[in-house]
């Protein structure tokens, strides 16, 4: 009889356990929702959640249950994750985008206002120097493309000129 207790517990604990596998997973979602990502980056976003999930509920087999893998611990796993989206999952994600929004409107945007107003002072001579800076290689590019023009001409001349009486032949 004590053993079936246990057990019972043990399936309430899975059943927690399956509800803390799906709060997870809607972070993940959440997280796409908020920040858009290429197929490659979600097909790695999948690997990693169901890396950690089997992390995650390996450790609790082996808190709760000795290490032992039974059926009814799965199952367990398996009705909390259910209930969990049946009950509480549309909640979670509504409150949790909400959140965002919120922290991002009046926390993040502010912030980003106030370090975007500080450093105007810096993107105007940051332009400023962008454009002594392309000037000069432009300059440089010529002068070089010039000497390479005389360069060409007095090799051209040299080796065509036909010598002169004052110049001799050898």
């Amino acid at each position: 009889m004590n053993n079936s207790i246990e057990q019972a517990q043990v399936f309430v604990i899975f059943i927690l356990v399956g509800s803390i596998i799906g709060i997870f997973f809607d972070c993940f979602r959440i997280l796409r929702k908020v920040i858009k990502t290429s197929d490659l980056m979600t097909a790695l976003e999948d690997g990693i959640f169901w890396i950690l999930t089997g992390l995650f509920l390996i450790y609790m087999i082996f808190v709760f249950n000795n290490g032992e893998i039974r059926l009814f611990l799965i199952l367990g796993a398996f009705v909390g994750l259910i209930l969990y989206f049946m009950t509480i999952s549309k909640f979670f994600v509504k409150l949790s985008i909400k959140i965002i929004q919120f922290v991002n409107q009046y926390f993040f945007r502010p912030i980003l206002k106030v370090i975007l107003l500080l450093l105007k002072p810096f993107k105007f001579l940051f332009l400023l120097f962008k454009k002594k800076v392309i000037i000069c290689l432009i300059k440089i590019r010529e002068r070089k493309k010039m000497l390479k023009e005389k360069s060409k001409k007095k090799k051209f001349t040299f080796f065509s000129k036909k010598p002169t009486k004052k110049e001799g032949i050898l």
